[in-house]
């Protein structure tokens, strides 16, 4: 596995322990994370200059850390990093339910397909 994957792995688990931490701790609420994590999402798709050099599949990677966040934090400790990131990289649009979380918790829209094929090297 490419190390850089090693180290995202990594970090994602600290965030997510941070963010779990600061949400117990009564320092930010789930609503003040989520609006935080929809906030980078948004930063994404709206930097045109970025999104259109790039195919649906790598936006999609590039937004996989957020979603990872989303989708991991209040998750019952027993999930491991595999298994959160099997449900994220499978569904792009919810998920929520795979950990029990509230319907009402915002999902992560999916950006619309354009049909790109992959920019050639």
């Amino acid at each position: 596995m490419n190390t850089a994957n090693l180290q995202l792995q990594g970090l994602l688990l600290a965030m997510t322990t941070l963010m779990n931490a600061l949400e117990r701790r009564g320092a930010l609420s789930a609503r003040d994370i989520d609006a935080a994590l929809d906030e980078a999402l948004a930063m994404i798709r709206e930097d045109a200059e970025r999104t259109d050099q790039l195919s649906p599949a790598n936006l999609q990677a590039v937004m996989f850390p957020v979603r990872f966040l989303k989708f991991a934090r209040g998750a019952a400790p027993a999930h491991t990093f595999s298994e959160i990131a099997a449900i994220v990289g499978k569904d792009t649009t919810s998920g929520q339910e795979a950990f029990g979380r509230d319907a009402s918790v915002p999902t992560v829209p999916v950006p619309p397909t354009t049909g790109r094929d992959e920019p050639s090297a």
